[in-house]
């Protein structure tokens, strides 16, 4: 009872503290700007005017609005400084970019990206893609033991979105030498003093000032590792104070302050409140020291929040506004920088460089050909800044590196590209799982080991579980642009069924193994499309599935070459908004031996946005095969129905027809499926399709089985995976049939 009642007492005392910490705060607040007109007309000479920027996330974008409104009025300030966000904006500012260049590079950003760290799958590899649309879990695996995800993003999107934007100024390593002068706060993680950053790489820079923790991962600067500034100095005025040669200075706030008593509701609020306490009383001080406080009213925004950038913005603006006589009064008597910030924004930069040579540091077990072959630049030879940015990002969505920086260095009349890399040194564990109605429950483990085999090579051993078990062993040692190679050795099984006449009704059962070993060459024309040429020998068999005695009769040995071509630049295979799909797949069957047989088959589609809500995806798939006297090409019948997209051999989804309810050697499909977003991440869809088939492809359109049916649904976008209920029917079932996904298709 007595620790109860001293807790109680502890309780109250902390909130007085609070109390009178923020009653305190905000009477410092209100007397600042009362005595911003006294110090302007203090001044005789012209005044040298720096601006502090604090931290703040997405609530920082309205210092753009700050800034606008100071250069509407005449204001071009001597210095500018910032922690976090702030930093961002004031190092872009810094580099020579216009408060409506910063405007309109804002608000076009990809934050969600940006933040979330996770590149979009339009840009990742085929090989990527593939895992991206299997697997709903991956993590770290040291040996062949999986461990727990760190749970922080590295910040690669971010840095490499500011390489971009200061290019140009790379080369100045000394930022009061930038077109603005410049400096921003971080802060040491190994003892958690401040450290201001004013010479170095500036996007590292920037980078490094927005570390914020529990998000992103520190960063390693000039040897030391820093994060967010704003964990010790999230409004630096007195760093700032501390040049001599600045008179004034501009403080724009965008910070939370301590929480109000109502807010504290719980040990962890309490926690992180008087965790703030240390950082909060350097920024009490700090506002005492500015000479015209602004504070826009962004209380509202969460620091996350990227969805209204204009209103950010404009809340800067706004408040630049209510104190606009205090600003006026300033720029009357401020220095006239206009002619210098003029001079430098009209100075014409070309998008387009002469790329002399490139430097890669880092390297270990990444041989130089592959980075070379994925970014595919010329060498040496003129290439586009916006080509160049793209090539680090296809650089790192490989998936074999953990971090990727680059700069230019200026020559007489062309630039050396110097790119620093941090490889990764962890391999992953991936899981998928999947019901449906046609094939039942599933279940896909994955180990993705890197540079095993050999360097710069991926090798995947799955293994799939539930009624159609498979597994396989696939090793790629891609080089981009330049020709890699790749083994498969894969395993799979799938049941097929034979129907009454009426195809309602199940006869007999079926099922089918295919072994497959097989090597190719590879070249990756772009992340989105890659060209295959190979050799493959595959072993099939089908047998009752349910039978005394085993019937091995038609177990048959395949060699084959084959030719492959895909693109895919959907940016999310169960939901795409936009991109496009094409593949041609060729098979020349046992080729040298007299029962040689020839498949290939075609499949593209692509989509068109109606509205904002409604969707249209048309689709054509093409299929034939040509078979030599006594040619015995069971494995590779075109097997249509079912409403899985699934991956074993030639099987063609037809919703609305049963699964396997047609086997042929020559089909054409046509699909019309529409999609309707009707609320967040729910949708509700129908799907038409119309096809043929027949025993000879030229007999397609005269002497061939039509096919029609449809189906309606819902969908709903999960963590897990699109799940899903359907309707459909078919002119050959005619009866309604229900069907039940729930995952990615694995």
């Amino acid at each position: 009872m007595q620790y109860l009642y001293k807790s109680h007492n502890a309780f109250l005392i902390l909130i007085l503290i609070i109390l009178s910490i923020n009653t305190s705060a905000q009477n410092k607040i209100d007397s600042i700007n009362k005595n911003s007109l006294q110090t302007i007309e203090s001044f005789e000479e012209p005044i040298h005017i720096g601006v502090v920027l604090s931290g703040g996330g997405a609530k920082g974008l309205a210092h753009i609005g700050v800034l606008k409104v100071l250069e509407q009025e005449g204001i071009y300030v001597d210095y500018i400084a910032g922690t976090s966000m702030g930093g961002l904006v004031g190092g872009l500012y810094a580099s020579g970019y216009s408060p409506q260049e910063l405007d309109s590079i804002t608000n076009s950003m990809p934050w969600d990206k940006l933040m979330s760290d996770k590149s979009e799958r339009r840009d990742l590899p085929l090989d990527e893609k593939n895992s991206m649309d299997e697997y709903i879990m991956r993590f770290p695996v040291k040996g062949f033991v999986p461990g727990l995800p760190k749970g922080l993003r590295t910040g690669q999107l971010v840095l490499n979105y500011i390489n971009k934007l200061v290019w140009d100024v790379a080369d100045v390593k000394d930022f009061s030498k930038l077109p603005i002068p410049f400096f921003c706060v971080a802060t040491k993680l190994e003892n958690g003093d401040t450290m201001v950053l004013k010479n170095g790489n500036l996007a590292t820079a920037l980078r490094a000032t927005m570390s914020i923790p529990t998000v992103f991962e520190p960063v390693k600067f000039n040897d030391v590792v820093l994060i967010d500034g704003m964990m010790v100095n999230n409004f630096p005025v007195d760093i700032m104070k501390m040049n001599k040669n600045i008179d004034f200075v501009i403080g724009v706030d965008v910070g939370s302050p301590l929480l109000n008593v109502s807010k504290i509701t719980s040990i962890i609020s309490i926690i992180e409140q008087t965790s703030s306490y240390h950082a909060y009383g350097r920024f009490l001080k700090n506002v005492e020291l500015t000479d015209l406080y602004l504070k826009p009213k962004v209380e509202d925004i969460s620091a996350l929040d990227f969805s209204d950038v204009p209103k950010i913005i404009a809340l800067g603006e706004q408040v630049a506004l209510d104190n606009i006589e205090i600003i006026r009064a300033l720029a009357k008597k401020a220095r006239d920088n206009k002619k210098k910030y003029r001079k430098i924004r009209e100075t014409e930069l070309s998008e387009m460089i002469y790329l002399s040579k490139i430097e890669i540091t880092g390297l270990n077990k990444i041989p130089r050909n592959m980075v070379l072959g994925r970014i595919g630049l010329n060498l040496p030879g003129v290439n586009n800044i916006k080509n160049i940015n793209s090539a680090i990002d296809r650089l790192y969505s490989s998936n074999f590196f953990k971090s990727i920086n680059y700069r230019f260095e200026k020559q007489m009349d062309s630039y050396i590209l110097h790119i620093s890399v941090v490889e990764k040194s962890e391999n992953l564990f991936e899981i998928g799982a999947n019901y449906n109605s046609d094939f039942g429950a599933g279940l896909k483990i994955n180990f993705l080991l890197h540079n095993i085999i050999a360097k710069g090579s991926k090798t995947n051993i799955n293994l799939k579980v539930g009624n159609n078990p498979s597994g396989s062993i696939s090793f790629l040692s891609e080089r981009g642009k330049r020709i890699g190679a790749g083994i498969d050795i894969g395993y799979k099984t799938r049941s097929f069924l034979e129907y009454a006449s009426d195809y309602n009704q199940i006869v007999s059962r079926y099922h089918a193994h295919l072994v497959s070993i097989g090597g190719f060459g590879n070249i990756n024309y772009s992340n989105n499309a890659v060209f295959q040429l190979g050799l493959s020998f595959d072993f099939f068999d089908i047998l009752p599935e349910v039978t005394p005695i085993p019937i091995n009769d038609l177990g048959i040995f395949y060699s084959n070459i084959f030719v492959k071509f895909k693109s895919d630049s959907y940016d999310n295979k169960y939901f795409p908004t936009k991109g496009s799909y094409f593949q041609v797949y060729s098979d020349l069957i046992n080729f040298g031996r007299p029962e040689t047989g020839f498949f290939a088959k075609m499949k593209m589609s692509t989509i068109f946005k109606l509205s904002s809500k409604l969707s249209f995806t048309p689709q054509l798939f093409i299929g034939g095969l040509w078979s030599s006297s006594g040619g015995q090409e069971y494995a590779y019948y075109y097997v249509v129905g079912g409403s899985n997209e699934t991956s074993f051999n030639n099987s063609v989804y037809m919703p609305g027809l049963p699964y396997s309810a047609i086997i042929t050697n020559n089909t054409a499909i046509s699909y019309y499926d529409f999609r309707y977003k009707f609320w967040k991440d729910h949708y509700f869809y129908l799907r038409t399709a119309m096809g043929v088939s027949s025993t000879y492809f030229e007999e397609l359109l005269s002497n061939s089985t039509f096919i029609l049916s449809g189906s309606v649904g819902y969908t709903y976008k999960s963590p897990i995976g699109p799940l899903g209920v359907q309707l459909g029917t078919s002119n050959l079932s005619k009866d309604l049939s229900l069907y039940l996904s729930l995952g990615m298709n694995i």
